[in-house]
């Protein structure tokens, strides 16, 4: 069980950090052309893919969040927390998607801190994986 966690989570780790660097790419070379906005959608469905992706494999019948509940109840919160946050990062991603129609600063902006809430999700993923093997002292 332990080694599926780890494949899940460092799959989804990764997915999250390719689509934070594709929205990245796309803020730091802001254009007016249509190519441009093509780019900012195509990075952002990678993303709303991404996120897709994790409520799968973390809520579905056989996700984490069933596995955790069974195996180790104390990253329940946690993970609750977590599939909140992803969810409302869904929500901004579908926000932004439609909101982008220039390549001034504000939306430039908008993208990159998007792109940083990415980043926060996987390093939330890494602290869930970390807690996974490491239980605190007197947890078996």
């Amino acid at each position: 069980m332990d080694h599926h966690r780890e494949i899940v989570l460092s799959a989804l780790e990764n997915s999250i950090r390719q689509a934070a660097t594709q929205i990245d790419d796309v803020a730091d070379n802001p254009s007016p052309s249509e190519s441009w906005h093509s780019s900012v959608d195509a990075a952002i469905r990678k993303a709303i893919l991404a996120i897709e992706r994790h409520f799968g494999d973390l809520a579905g019948e056989d996700g984490l969040i069933h596995e955790i509940q069974t195996d180790d109840p104390r990253l329940i919160g946690t993970l609750e927390r977590h599939e909140a946050a992803l969810a409302r990062l869904l929500v901004e991603m579908w926000e932004t998607r439609e909101a982008v129609t220039s390549a001034d600063e504000e939306h430039v902006e908008r993208l990159r801190w998007l792109a940083g809430q990415l980043r926060h999700c996987a390093n939330r993923e890494i602290t869930i994986l970390y807690e996974t093997f490491n239980p605190p002292p007197g947890i078996d």
